[in-house]
């Protein structure tokens, strides 16, 4: 029984990894955002388009539900864009740490959403992040325009976390997002019809650009998506959310690693960074225990 578990734990820290190296990659890549956005959508919903013809798995679904979907894709897709954007005019470990700022939309958001009372205790927290982030913001100098960036990405973030939180649970995994991936894959060509210089970057792009492209789809997006979906159906969602929560310190540690000085930051950043982290963490044990009290309760 303890083999198997370990297991499970080995795939949800490679997954955890992975992710990390998003932000690097999205580093590595040279093409401008919107094109490299869509690319990577493009990619990823045709590898996963292969994988369910090799499973043989349905795409069907109620035409309305079809078109919440793609709405819903429509954020993500809002998402990245402001959060590669971040990474291109600032750093990776900027872009990181500003998507934690998400802990307090989605605190304001999923209440609205899922037509339940505000948790006085997310507010705390959230608002911990918010004002670590105005304290990095306020002695990090020469990135306060990504970090705005930064910001706006984490809040698409959390209105495409809070709306995935209800519409999930009621499709197939891979159509679910087969179909949320092409709602944003309809929204960046729409944006690109505007200017057909960013079809133009496509075709002058580098052969290296399409390979790190190649690996964000692949590796980084599908890959994940079905390895994670694997590792919640043993591991416990407090754990699940715990390892999470070390995507900033991988993504951090690895652009220190690849970038060198690019990515060194001030001790005021490092101090904003710990007391994030350590809200985070607190977060998901505030959850876990709340979530122990309810079962106990009930039973």
């Amino acid at each position: 029984m303890a083999e198997p578990r370990l297991r499970h734990y080995l795939w949800l820290h490679f997954v955890v990894f992975i992710w990390g190296w998003t932000g690097i990659l999205g580093k590595l890549i040279g093409m401008v955002v919107v094109p490299m956005i869509w690319s990577r959508m493009v990619l990823t919903v045709l590898i996963l388009l292969l994988v369910m013809g090799i499973r043989r798995t349905p795409l069907r679904m109620p035409a309305r539900d079809r078109l919440h979907l793609l709405a819903v894709g429509g954020l993500i897709a809002l998402h990245w864009i402001f959060f590669y954007q971040t990474i291109k005019i600032s750093t990776v470990s900027i872009a990181v740490i500003c998507l934690s700022t998400s802990t307090f939309f989605n605190a304001l958001l999923d209440p609205l959403i899922s037509k339940r009372p505000i948790q006085p205790y997310e507010l705390i927290i959230s608002l911990v992040v918010v004002l670590a982030i105005c304290f990095i913001f306020n002695f990090q100098p020469g990135y306060q325009l990504g970090m705005i960036y930064g910001v706006i990405s984490a809040f698409f973030s959390a209105a495409f976390t809070t709306f995935n939180g209800k519409l999930s649970r009621r499709f197939e995994p891979l159509a679910f997002s087969v179909t949320e991936l092409t709602g944003g894959v309809l929204l960046l060509t729409l944006f690109m019809a505007f200017d057909p210089s960013w079809f133009g970057a496509l075709g002058s792009a580098p052969a290296s650009d399409w390979g790190y492209l190649f690996v964000l789809a692949s590796v980084c997006t599908a890959l994940p998506f079905v390895a994670s979906a694997y590792v919640l159906r043993h591991l416990p969602s407090f754990t699940v959310i715990l390892a999470i929560n070390l995507e900033p310190v991988y993504t951090i540690l690895l652009a220190r690693w690849i970038f060198g000085d690019a990515e060194r930051m001030n001790m005021p950043f490092y101090i904003g960074t710990g007391v994030i982290l350590l809200t985070l963490f607190f977060n998901a044990w505030a959850k876990r225990k709340s979530l122990v009290q309810s079962t106990t309760q009930s039973v």
